[in-house]
């Protein structure tokens, strides 16, 4: 039990936006949100960067869920968030969470990833802000374990609750209107 454990985290500690960031010149540390994640390697390197970083996020999650359960999910996200390759910083776990959500739906329970996919999609496209996506997106997430199975609710209630502290700082933001926008697509 423990060797997944510690296999799940280092896969999810692969800092995929870090190294993007670096073969660019820039330390995303030091530029935007200062998140390595997606979004802001958005921001920073325009679309095609930011889509291989969410794949290659993605995939961790996906390999971590797929060879171990869905539980191992979450020290894969831990991984992610606090990597030791960068001094314990990182993204805040939600495109891990889809792939693994997705190795999840390949077992044959698809609302949890179908829940995830459409809410993010349709929450971005109606307000243009990635953190308020993400939070929805995770938690229609959530409600579908619930329902559907409930087996794995608890872990996937941790795993809500673990995205919600990583998004602490997005959560003020949207409270006070100061979350940013996505305007357009940056190439």
């Amino acid at each position: 039990m423990l060797l997944p454990i510690i296999i799940s985290y280092l896969l999810g500690s692969i800092p995929s936006a870090y190294i993007v960031g670096k073969l660019n010149g820039i330390d995303l540390g030091r530029i935007g949100s200062g998140n390595y994640g997606g979004t802001n390697v958005y921001r920073a390197l325009g679309i095609k960067w930011a889509l291989l970083v969410g794949f290659i996020d993605s995939f961790k999650g996906f390999l971590s869920v797929y060879f171990f359960g869905y539980p191992y999910l979450i020290p894969c996200v831990l991984g992610h968030a606090f990597s030791i390759w960068i001094k314990f910083r990182g993204g805040k776990g939600v495109a891990s969470t889809l792939g693994g959500t997705l190795a999840y739906a390949l077992r044959g329970n698809w609302a949890p990833f179908i829940f995830l996919a459409l809410t993010a999609l349709f929450v971005f496209l109606l307000t243009r802000i990635a953190s308020l996506s993400s939070l929805t997106s995770v938690f229609s997430s959530t409600l579908s374990f619930y329902y559907t199975d409930y087996s794995l609710f608890p872990f996937s209630f941790a795993l809500f609750l673990l995205i919600l502290f990583l998004h602490r700082s997005n959560i003020k933001r949207l409270i006070k209107g100061e979350e940013k926008r996505v305007s357009r697509v940056r190439v």
